[in-house]
């Protein structure tokens, strides 16, 4: 689902004004966590998920519309393996309000003996602690000052949280497989900010790790994430591009696109009485 888990994902709380580095800190464990996930398809004995489409979610009382990225479609509870275990990999602290994976992939998603290809994987949520706040725009180059600044503390932090993620997505695997210790996280490599507007800055993530197959062999992978923060109608919204490690330019282009599509649907709200 996320590379190298999502979002365990930039969990970012971001609270009033410190930008609660706590919640962001799991995000970035995120990424490893949803790829795991992804290969885990092949070892779980679950039912198949389903695809659907919601282009409008509520951020604590604001209205924001959200396009379904280029070729890609909501995962749905229908959708059962997927959506299952994307759940276990998303952190208390964030709210997520969608998740999709490829149009193509979508058949394979609804056959309970299918599987899908989850390399390649969006979704968007939002810290549970910035829901109802309204974030001014003078607000938001602060949080990318500490992005570009602190990027390299939060990370070593999450890897210091890492264990107790494992240890709780690694039990669920259990429970449906049988195999113990079915995911180790080898390293998390962070990339510094590669993009930043007015509206957004991003990164990327390289994940290692080893899964080990229904013999209990395990397998090194190596996943991307790219994760983006987008200030749109005084709220913040973290996007993440999932795709395999040689796809690193295809998970940027892919989510600025996603981003942009996103700024441009909410136009209209933007340009009425709230201005952010």
């Amino acid at each position: 689902m996320s590379p190298v888990v999502h979002r365990m994902t930039l969990e970012k709380s971001i609270d009033c004004g410190d930008a609660d580095i706590k919640a962001r800190e799991r995000g970035a464990a995120e990424p490893f966590i949803v790829k795991m996930l992804i290969i885990l398809l092949a070892v779980l004995t679950v039912a198949a998920p389903v695809a659907s489409s919601a282009a409008s979610v509520v951020v604590g009382t604001t209205p924001i519309t959200i396009p379904d990225p280029r070729g890609f479609t909501p995962i749905t509870s229908e959708m059962r393996s997927v959506f299952e275990l994307q759940k276990q990999a998303l952190p208390p602290n964030i709210v997520q309000f969608g998740a999709y994976i490829s149009v193509s992939e979508v058949q394979e998603a609804l056959d309970d003996a299918g599987a899908p290809n989850l390399d390649r994987r969006f979704d968007v949520g939002a810290a549970r602690k910035s829901l109802d706040r309204d974030f001014k725009p003078a607000e938001f180059p602060q949080l990318k000052v500490m992005i570009k600044t602190q990027n390299e503390d939060l990370v070593n932090k999450v890897k210091q949280q890492l264990p107790h993620f494992m240890e709780n997505l690694n039990s669920y695997v259990a429970r449906g497989s049988g195999i113990e210790n079915a995911i180790s996280v080898m390293d998390v490599i962070t990339l510094p900010p590669h993009e930043e507007t007015a509206r957004s800055i991003s990164y990327s993530l390289f994940e290692k790790f080893n899964v080990k197959n229904n013999s209990g062999t395990p397998t090194a992978h190596v996943a991307v994430a790219t994760m983006t923060f987008l200030y749109v109608n005084g709220k913040i919204l973290i996007l993440h591009c999932y795709a395999e490690p040689e796809a690193l330019a295809w998970s940027r282009t892919a989510l600025r696109q996603w981003a942009d599509a996103i700024i441009a649907a909410n136009a209209t709200f933007e340009s009425g009485d709230r201005r952010h």
